[in-house]
């Protein structure tokens, strides 16, 4: 599924990093994964999105504890498999 470089032109190591990370901890947000991936919020985002778009992560919009209207990321059936097969 992943080539060297996306159609959103994200690395395989960014792609593996960020599916490592939501793996671990499924609520997150957009903010915390750049901060660990230590990349930009928009780089972040862009890498989010592609993954999404392929299938590979699903998104879901919550409520956080908070009141502030927030999303949960999943690893589809497809990440797992490209996770496992990357690692």
């Amino acid at each position: 599924m992943f080539n060297q470089k996306t159609k959103m032109s994200f690395t395989l190591e960014r792609a593996l990093n960020l599916l490592r990370i939501i793996e671990k901890r499924e609520e997150i947000s957009q903010r915390e994964v750049a901060e660990f991936m230590d990349v930009s919020l928009g780089t972040a985002n862009q890498t989010i999105r592609a993954l999404v778009g392929t299938g590979v992560l699903e998104t879901a919009i919550v409520t956080t504890s908070k009141g502030k209207r927030g999303q949960t990321y999943h690893l589809t059936s497809i990440g797992l498999a490209q996770r496992k097969e990357l690692a």
